[in-house]
């Protein structure tokens, strides 16, 4: 393929981009209910699963570090904003993210853990803000990582890519 070729292909996708709209309405987390120090995952929840049966709108992460245990499920209409100076820390550890939950890896769809925001069938959702989202990879996911190359061999032998 040509760069032009290239190039004019990207311009004809990000011209059919239309990005989200969100209804005027904001919700703190906090307006839910104080934040955890050991898990603030079910106050966000509550706020994202509020904003949505109102219609929807932004829910705004505070600043301040947020740990999560658990994963984050986005839901439609619904923009999570992460402050300047929010930072979210994910679990390590993979059994905060069972059960397995349909997700798309590698061109494939499958069962697998759950992403920590999920959002399988939701339309018109972001994620916005200065904050940080930290998943913990140093911690556990990169020594997955090392033990998925050997399950991509089996799966291309076997005709399952």
């Amino acid at each position: 393929m040509k760069e032009d070729d290239f190039d004019n292909k990207v311009i004809i996708i990000i011209q059919r981009i239309t990005p989200p709209v969100f209804p005027d309405f904001e919700l703190r987390v906090t307006d839910a209910g104080p934040l955890g120090l050991i898990d603030s995952k079910n106050v966000i929840q509550e706020a994202i699963d509020k904003c949505y049966n109102l219609g929807g709108g932004i829910v705004v992460i505070p600043e301040g570090k947020h740990k999560i245990n658990w994963p984050l499920k986005l839901r439609s209409n619904v923009n999570l904003h992460l402050a300047k100076n929010s930072y979210l820390k994910f679990s390590s550890s993979p059994n905060d993210y069972l059960p397995v939950v349909r997700v798309g890896w590698e061109e494939t769809t499958c069962y697998n853990y759950s992403p920590m925001i999920y959002g399988y069938q939701q339309k018109n959702i972001a994620i916005t803000g200065e904050g940080t989202i930290d998943g913990s990879a140093d911690e556990f996911w990169m020594q997955w990582k090392l033990l998925q190359e050997p399950e991509k061999v089996y799966c291309e032998i076997w005709g399952q890519n």
